[in-house]
């Protein structure tokens, strides 16, 4: 009787080992993977996204210093300098809209 009860719990211990592995290696395959509520696809496109606003902040980082002095150079005013800043921001503001309706609409796609 004790020789029957340590093989069914061993039986026991080794179904649950593979069931472990089986749900580890669903998790990590494909679209399946949760981390934090997030789906993999979901972390993707979370860091594309923050490695593209990185790209974009340094675009008008590197111009800050430089475009002012070489405007003034070619005789521009103040107000056409603020206005092809404000233009960038303009942009950003815009696209950022239509970028978050796409967004949704790909997440809730998937």
């Amino acid at each position: 009787m004790n020789q029957q009860n340590q093989e069914y719990n061993s039986r026991i211990a080794q179904s649950e080992i593979v069931n472990e592995n089986q749900r580890q290696r669903k998790l990590l395959s494909g679209d399946e993977f949760v981390f934090m509520g997030f789906k993999k696809k979901h972390i993707q496109l979370m860091a594309l996204y923050g490695i593209a606003n990185i790209f974009r902040s340094t675009t008008v980082l590197i111009g800050g210093p430089f475009y002012p002095t070489e405007a003034a150079s070619r005789e521009a005013t103040g107000t056409e300098i603020g206005i092809v800043f404000a233009a960038q921001d303009l942009t950003v503001f815009i696209t950022s809209l239509l970028y978050g309706k796409k967004i949704v609409h790909y997440l809730l796609i998937s």
